[in-house]
C-alpha cells in the first residue's frame, strides 16, 4: 500500500519543518544524505517506511566503515535519525 495523499502531504510538511529543503522536485535531508522525489517519496505505507529507515539507522550505527569520512558518517546518522523520529511521530497520531 502506498502513502495516502494526506500522509504524503503531512510527511513533506514535517520534513520541511525539520530542516529538509526542496531543490527542484526533490526534498533533501539537512545534510543531503537522503532525498526523495516529492510527488512519490515512498512506495509503501508509513509503517514500511519507518521499518526500512530504522533498519538503515541500525546498519549505519553498526558499521562506521560505510563512509570513509567520519563527518559524512555522522551526517548520514543524523539525517536518518531525523527521518525516523518524524515517521514515529506521524505513526503515533
Amino acid at each position: 500500500m502506498e502513502l495516502s495523499e494526506k500522509d504524503r502531504i503531512t510527511l513533506l510538511a514535517n520534513l520541511e519543518a525539520n530542516g529538509w529543503i526542496w531543490e527542484n522536485d526533490f526534498i533533501y535531508a539537512p545534510h543531503k544524505t537522503i532525498w526523495f522525489f516529492g510527488t512519490s517519496p515512498w512506495q509503501g505505507d508509513l509503517a514500511d517506511f519507518h521499518e526500512r529507515m530504522a533498519a538503515r539507522f541500525e546498519r549505519l550505527a553498526r558499521d562506521k566503515r560505510l563512509h570513509p569520512d567520519p563527518r559524512q558518517h555522522q551526517n548520514a546518522l543524523d539525517d536518518t535519525q531525523n527521518l525516523v523520529d518524524i515517521l514515529e511521530e506521524m505513526m503515533s497520531k
